[in-house]
């Protein structure tokens, strides 16, 4: 009877066991799409056999353990910070390429064409009104050419900077739920996988929009430093990072935007520390591509550069002919462009055309300018503003290439992923099978030994 009742016990303990590990692959099938989620395999212990003792052997759901390899999720968030990297450098670039139009067709180099235009008419015909009055009007057009140019670059730095502080609002968000994971398992969700799914989750979330290196503690809890330096969260603490805007101390062009910087909790520069993802990207194409070209504290700008270059050129030919400027400028370098116009005190009978040497010397001169070399550029006007349209061109091009390029080995890293922690919904079918009959075995025990028991009851009754 006793042998009986030891083998109804474990033949029971057997079914619970199995019906846990059945748990197990629902739980993997269900989970099978939810982001962050890795395959998770039941364990069995043998139980402690010793008949001395009364222990009765058999079997005990063990720990589960899961798939998650830690080499594989930090290859996936390293490609994922590159390809954050390349792609917000190929959408701002992409902006910005088209208000540079290499075409000539339109914009700075289609009114410079027609100015130049305007002078050769002029030239030839140095008294006429009507010439004089087309000059005027294509000087007028340049100048709205050079406004536009400026504005437009403008808006784009303003829309990049609100992309900015998304971006930082973004990774200040997924860090607190991080900071919220990290205290849920340290109260006792350390072995809970859907706590897991969602801590790797987020990592792969941020890591798009910065660098990070991810440290395990003993506890479980996620250390997150960004760029390797910057600490976003450690155990149950934030670092809350801020956009902040910066000039130095007596810039040269104290009208220029000031640069975007990124500063921790205590309020330390921590730019240098953001090396990779969308906020590199942005902070890059902000502080460099777009300063390269509307100026900074330090630099003028090549489009003010340009702007300046040609308004004192022709204002050079044309001041000592008619006594005023043709053309007007703030006199900060870093606002040219933006303020360049037309003097409003010159007429088209103010317009003289002659010089010294000649009666059409200035009108000549001016309509020279379309093939002249600038002593400050080095080259024509049409050509350096080609060589603006053109690196922009030839970056962003790069950058769609590297954003494609990231985009493949972003999904060559996940897919080794995959093969090391991802879930297949056909093997987990077969276990569950496996499983079910191993369960359908145990309860067929438990019904032989029932029938047995009730069996040996009723002779033991019939003897007595």
């Amino acid at each position: 009877m006793g042998n009986l009742l030891t083998s109804l016990n474990l033949a029971a303990n057997s079914m619970d066991v199995i019906e846990q590990a059945i748990g197990v692959v629902q739980n993997n099938v269900t989970n099978a799409s939810t982001p962050g989620y890795v395959l998770q395999t039941s364990t069995t212990l043998a139980r402690l056999f010793d008949p001395q003792t009364g222990a009765t052997g058999g079997i005990q759901f063990g720990p589960v353990q899961s798939a998650r390899n830690q080499f594989a999720e930090q290859a996936v968030r390293s490609q994922n910070s590159l390809l954050g990297t390349a792609s917000s450098a190929a959408s701002s670039l992409s902006s910005l390429q088209q208000d540079f139009s290499i075409s000539g067709t339109s914009g700075i180099p289609a009114a410079l064409s027609t100015l130049y235009s305007a002078f050769s008419s002029w030239s030839t015909t140095p008294t006429d009104t009507t010439a004089q009055q087309q000059v005027l009007s294509a000087a007028q057009q340049v100048a709205i050419a050079f406004n536009d140019a400026a504005s437009s670059v403008t808006q784009l730095g303003t829309s990049t900077d609100q992309q900015i502080q998304s971006t930082v609002s973004q990774i200040n968000g997924l860090a607190s739920q991080i900071q919220q994971i990290n205290v849920q398992i340290r109260n006792g969700g350390a072995k809970d996988a859907g706590l897991d799914a969602q801590l790797n989750n987020d990592l792969e979330q941020l890591s798009n929009l910065t660098s990070i290196d991810v440290h395990y503690q003993s506890d479980g809890t996620a250390e997150v430093l960004m760029g390797g330096q910057t600490p976003l969260v450690i155990g149950a603490t934030q670092n809350q990072l801020s956009l902040t805007f910066t000039t130095p101390a007596n810039p040269a062009n104290p009208d220029a935007p000031p640069a975007a910087t990124i500063t921790g909790s205590d309020g330390q520069d921590v730019t240098n520390t953001v090396t990779q993802g969308t906020l590199a990207g942005l902070l890059t194409f902000r502080n460099v591509t777009l300063a390269g070209i509307r100026g900074d504290s330090q630099n003028a700008g090549s489009l003010n550069q340009l702007a300046q270059a040609f308004a004192t050129q022709v204002n050079s030919l044309v001041v000592p002919a008619s006594g005023i400027p043709l053309f007007t400028t703030s006199g900060n370098a870093a606002t040219s462009a933006a303020t360049f116009a037309i003097n409003p005190n010159m007429t088209g009978a103010q317009l003289v055309a002659s010089s010294a040497t000649s009666s059409n010397g200035t009108a000549d001169q001016l309509a020279q300018l379309a093939t002249a070399s600038d002593p400050t550029l080095g080259m024509g006007y049409t050509d350096f503003y080609a060589n603006i349209a053109s690196a922009v061109g030839t970056q962003e091009s790069a950058a769609s290439s590297n954003q494609s390029s990231q985009q493949d080995l972003l999904t060559q890293a996940q897919s080794a992923r995959s093969q090391v922690s991802g879930i297949s919904l056909n093997q987990q079918a077969t276990l569950l099978i496996q499983f079910q009959q191993a369960y359908e075995a145990s309860a067929e025990t438990v019904t032989t030994i029932n029938t047995m028991l009730t069996a040996l009851l009723t002779m033991t009754n019939g003897v007595a």
